[in-house]
């Protein structure tokens, strides 16, 4: 049961992050090669991809702290608080509160704009929506599950 709970969240991470790879470096090559087409339309994709895969990457990592911690801190009563069932319904909130904190950007509250400086698509911070939708994308998908992984971390330390 550990091991399989395990596996099947380590193996979500590495899809999820192969994604991110994917992503990046197909976007990053296209535009140094000025290949983006419609580019309003590509930035819209790419900030959605990006923010949608790097929250769930970071919910997992969370979730992978939540499986050591228990199964250090109750190997007794493991197979009761965590099973494939719960671990998969975890993945699916961590994947649907990825799209939902996504949505602002397809609505163009806080879109990825074209930098021809840079030459990549950038996130806008000029708006007072923009800068209320990061905020918050930031405090709920960065360092929340972050806050969560210490506090998972110290307590098994403890134990």
């Amino acid at each position: 049961q550990i091991a399989y709970v395990n596996k099947l969240l380590l193996l979500h991470l590495g899809v999820v992050n192969t994604l991110i790879c994917f992503t990046y470096l197909t976007f990053y090559v296209m535009s140094l090669l000025n290949l983006l087409v419609l580019v309003d339309i590509a930035c819209i994709i790419f900030g959605l991809s990006f923010n949608i895969m790097h929250s769930v990457a970071l919910w997992n990592l969370c979730a992978l702290n939540f499986d050591r911690y228990f199964a250090i801190a109750s190997p007794l009563h493991y197979g009761a608080l965590i099973n494939t069932k719960k671990v998969l319904i975890g993945l699916g909130c961590g994947w649907i509160v990825s799209i939902v904190f996504a949505l602002p950007q397809l609505l163009q509250v806080s879109p990825y704009y074209y930098d021809t400086f840079y030459e990549f698509c950038l996130p806008n911070y000029k708006t007072a929506g923009s800068l209320v939708y990061n905020t918050s994308l930031t405090a709920f998908t960065i360092f929340l599950p972050i806050i969560l992984i210490f506090g998972c971390n110290m307590k098994a330390l403890v134990i």
